[in-house]
């Protein structure tokens, strides 16, 4: 794939999602035809890595990639605890995407204070929560909700700069975010590119720059991964194949009808992974598997609305 093209034909669009309002983005959990996951999966209050964590840790599996030289497909492989398994068919939600966009990531204070004044305060939340998140505080789930854990990571983020420790998320506080943001925006995703042939997918932050590559596997044969240009439309925490129960699959990005990017399948428990040839070939029934840690990237940072191509 010629990287440079693509960042080009997806910078005009991330652009287009001013950094607050997209990451308000992502706050729908997926129905559909998804049964309910496992109370035993909350997690809640589960420590998440910020970005540059994930960078970091996917920066030992990611070879650099320049815009003239199509890389070697990984050979890295995530091992089967038995032999080898079909992929389940997954489910997600079909919920329209709700994000705000602008018209700049580089907008003025007026426009982004019609963004901030155009959210919701769960969509504020939720902003704020990736903020922190990205700052690499500990806020549990981004879920729209100041619960305790998001209220000690916001009195952390007063605390170390020097504002009252309300754990509140008052203007002063919201401000200071805001204004983070900019600082934070060359390393969180704005759009992604799914490459069928070479087995990889591609994250571009706001400006169009690649910010990393991981191996994947996408549909396998007879269930290939449609080809087209997409946009997140929601995600859940667990999803649950339709037609087996016991199989399901972490960190569910949904961005075309069922299809969305997940972390490699379990059955009964996370300790019994399904065969999946990440950065060699498609295995699955569409979707796009990925190692957990790049799922919860995706998950956690990619917000409503953001930009998804796959192309062969």
């Amino acid at each position: 794939m010629n990287v440079a093209r693509a960042a080009r034909r997806h910078a005009a669009g991330a652009a287009r999602l001013f950094l607050v309002a997209a990451l308000a983005g992502g706050l729908l959990a997926c129905d559909g035809d998804a049964a309910s996951p496992p109370a035993t999966t909350s997690t809640v209050d589960a420590a998440v890595p910020s970005a540059p964590d994930v960078l970091a840790a996917a920066a030992s599996t990611t070879t650099a990639r320049t815009a003239t030289t199509v890389p070697a497909a990984s050979t890295s492989a995530t091992a089967s605890t038995g032999t080898t398994a079909a992929s389940p068919t997954t489910s997600a939600s079909t919920t329209t995407s709700t994000s705000t966009t602008a018209t700049s990531t580089t907008a003025t204070s007026t426009t982004a204070s019609n963004a901030t004044a155009a959210l919701t305060a769960e969509e504020q939340a939720a902003a704020a929560q990736r903020l922190l998140l990205a700052h690499g505080y500990d806020i549990g789930e981004v879920d729209g909700a100041l619960g305790p854990v998001t209220a000690a990571a916001l009195a952390d983020f007063q605390t170390a700069r020097g504002l009252p420790a309300s754990g509140l998320l008052d203007p002063a506080t919201w401000n200071r975010l805001e204004r983070s943001g900019g600082a934070l925006s060359a390393e969180l995703p704005a759009s992604v590119v799914v490459d069928l042939s070479e087995q990889q997918l591609y994250v571009f932050n706001a400006g169009g720059q690649q910010v990393t590559r991981w191996p994947i596997s996408t549909g396998g044969p007879g269930n290939e991964t449609p080809t087209g240009s997409f946009a997140v439309v929601g995600r859940q925490r667990v999803g649950t194949a339709k037609d087996v129960e016991t199989v399901h699959m972490d960190y569910f990005t949904v961005f075309n009808g069922d299809i969305g990017f997940h972390g490699i399948p379990w059955v009964g428990s996370r300790d019994e992974r399904l065969w999946t040839p990440l950065g060699q070939y498609g295995v699955s029934h569409g979707c796009i598997r990925m190692e957990d840690a790049n799922a919860q990237y995706l998950y956690n940072f990619l917000a409503d609305g953001a930009s998804v191509t796959v192309q062969d």
